[in-house]
């Protein structure tokens, strides 16, 4: 859907109401499957201890372990070739850190993942949005789409009406 629709609150709110955690990551052009996943960070655990590394896990490997979703905002602007290390994830198969020591995350049953996006993967062909890159068709074949427009003058009076009654029409 287009900028402003309300793809991400939407995401946002069914979870709330259904208690799911949401994992966020909004994509670029140079956002990474191994960001995804994590990093090594310097930390040090008290005032003036040495720091040291350790790894942090990013939102695929939290919302994996605990069964919410990771919604990658502006996915279609994310290279293809990082978001292909999502297809066997995505099939519900465990999935191996390589940089921290090989650690496997096995998938929580209700564990997804969520893309929200300006096109349907298949690029802008508007020029509302540039940036976009046409998506990978193994990992679209994956999906389910779903598009959110803005809602007509019809359908939002009553909803203003609603939440705003001392707004005169």
């Amino acid at each position: 859907g287009r900028s402003g629709g309300g793809k991400t609150s939407l995401i946002e709110q069914v979870a709330a109401r259904l208690n799911i955690p949401v994992f966020t990551q909004t994509a670029s052009r140079n956002t990474t499957f191994e960001e995804l996943e994590g990093q090594f960070v310097m930390k040090s655990e008290r005032p003036g201890e040495s720091p040291s590394m350790s790894f942090e896990h990013g939102v695929l490997p939290q919302a994996m372990r605990e069964g919410g979703i990771m919604l990658i905002n502006e996915a279609d602007v994310m290279d293809p070739a990082e978001l292909a290390g999502l297809l066997d994830i995505i099939e519900g198969k465990s999935h191996s850190i390589k940089a921290n020591g090989g650690e496997i995350i096995t998938p929580h049953p209700n564990f997804r993942v969520v893309f929200c996006c300006n096109s349907s993967g298949s690029g802008d062909l508007t020029g509302r949005h540039p940036g976009i890159i046409p998506q990978n068709e193994a990992l679209l074949d994956r999906c389910r789409f779903m598009e959110v427009g803005y809602p007509t003058k019809e359908e939002e009076l009553p909803f203003l009406e609603k939440s705003t009654p001392a707004l005169t029409p």
